[in-house]
């Protein structure tokens, strides 16, 4: 699951870049923005949340 987070992450993080230097601009660059900045957030919360209930529990978590 962890694993899946970081890659949701870092594709979210390079597509936002990327639309924002190859996308024409306008409402559809917005609309792109907004949704991989979206996307990002939310897999970064997921990190956050797994990141807790492992502390939470006493899991290692350098194991993914």
């Amino acid at each position: 699951m962890k694993n899946l987070l970081w890659l949701l992450l870092v594709v979210a993080v390079v597509a936002n870049a990327a639309v924002s230097v190859v996308a024409p601009g306008g409402a559809g660059q917005i609309v792109l923005n907004v949704g991989t900045g979206l996307t990002a957030l939310a897999a970064l919360g997921g990190l956050v949340a797994v990141y807790r209930r492992q502390r939470g529990t006493g899991e290692s978590s350098t194991r993914g």
